[in-house]
């Protein structure tokens, strides 16, 4: 797998991680530091979900 594969999804976990760590400890949540690695894990996992899916579908494409 290419390094660059991480880029993407690196950096948006660790947008999502900050963002939703001051979402919970702006409202008051018991585990804010748990609820944000839940949060920044799932969207993670998103990205490169998407970005595997994107790369099998070209790569089908050309083989066609």
């Amino acid at each position: 797998m290419k390094r660059n594969s991480f880029k993407y999804p690196l950096i948006i976990g660790v947008t999502f991680l900050v963002l939703s760590i001051l979402l919970f400890v702006f409202i008051d949540s018991p585990q804010p530091y748990f609820a944000g690695l839940v949060i920044a894990f799932f969207a993670f996992e998103l990205t490169f979900l998407y970005r595997f899916s994107k790369q099998n579908k070209n790569a089908k494409g050309n083989q066609l």
